[in-house]
């Protein structure tokens, strides 16, 4: 089933250089979104089966400076993944509908979906890379997407102020991040996630930076209070189809790569590491509580609902095999 997958990595590569031989605007909208629409149904028709039968894999390959680089479909990994296919998928039909206005208004969408094609294959990569350097550069490339995708209409102040937010807040998030993974590189000598998670040596002061420059990098991304003040304005300023992909997939990356490193951050014993499904609400807390803060109620309405869901997600990882029938729940 894997073989679907690569068809949909494929399918999203050729949609980035069709803007070169369509010059179209109105026959490029409509092929562009389809053909993310056909890559989006390959790739959740792999995850959702791999899902449903727990089909774990892995596949590692060796990269100069990240060494082994591990992509792991999980049961965790598999649920967001099909998560952020369902949604982009919706969002792709929805553009199509979208940007007819601004063509016959004469704007030009190619480089518009150019970027917005790869966010969408930067969000599904983010679900499925265990390695932490690898996740940097991936999320890189997510938030040049999103930026580029969000400054659509970029003649409105409005819109250079909200892409001028987002930009600074996704940089200091991934430099915090970098901190963070670095921290724990030095300590284990590794970049793999589940290296991290193994590792049972840790300093209390390496501890500290790891907490809070964790905390502090996914919760800029997340929006979390006191984190959000950027979260409005790039928000509104977007796109529908990106301000959707905005509130309901990239804000919920964050907890994926949290889930597997965090793990021995928590207290050997404690009622909070007693299962993952309390961590994952506790971690969701901050973010509710920012959504209530937001005052635009259609922005709250719209980001309230992914946190609720996110916190019960933990439960597809391994402290729960019962999950998958015939799968050990390893997450």
């Amino acid at each position: 089933m894997i073989v679907l997958f690569v068809i949909a990595l494929l399918l999203h590569g050729l949609n980035l250089v069709l803007p070169a031989f369509v010059r179209d605007s109105r026959r490029l909208n409509v092929a562009a979104n389809l053909l993310n629409a056909l890559a989006l149904l390959c790739g959740l028709t792999f995850s959702l089966s791999a899902l449903l039968v727990y089909q774990r894999a892995e596949y590692r390959f060796e990269l100069p400076a990240a060494g082994s680089v591990l992509i792991g479909f999980d049961g965790l990994s598999l649920f967001f993944l099909a998560t952020f296919q369902l949604l982009s998928l919706a969002g792709s039909l929805y553009a199509m509908a979208y940007l007819r206005p601004y063509i016959e208004r004469g704007f030009s969408v190619r480089a518009h979906l150019w970027f917005l094609t790869l966010f969408i294959v930067a969000m599904q990569l983010v679900a499925i890379v265990h390695n932490a350097l690898a996740f940097l550069v991936v999320w890189e490339f997510m938030a040049i997407g999103a930026y580029f995708s969000i400054v659509f209409d970029k003649d409105k102040e409005e819109v250079r102020r909200g892409g001028f937010w987002y930009f600074v807040a996704t940089h200091a998030s991934v430099f915090l991040l970098y901190v963070c993974f670095l921290t724990l590189h030095e300590l284990t000598g590794s970049w793999n996630f589940e290296d991290f998670a193994r590792h049972t040596a840790y300093d209390p002061r390496a501890l500290a930076v790891v907490l809070l420059t964790g905390f502090a990098g996914f919760g800029i991304k997340a929006g979390f209070m006191p984190f959000h003040a950027w979260l409005p304005n790039a928000h509104s300023a977007a796109p529908t189809h990106v301000s959707g992909l905005l509130s309901a997939i990239i804000h919920r990356n964050h907890l994926r790569p949290a889930s597997l490193y965090g793990r021995p951050a928590v207290v050997p014993g404690s009622w909070v590491a007693s299962d993952d499904t309390n961590a994952a609400f506790l971690a969701t807390l901050p973010g509710l509580g920012d959504r209530f803060a937001v005052h635009d109620p259609r922005l709250r309405y719209r980001v309230i609902t992914p946190d609720c869901l996110c916190c019960h997600t933990s439960p597809l990882d391994k402290s729960h095999p019962e999950t998958f029938p015939g799968g050990d729940g390893a997450g």
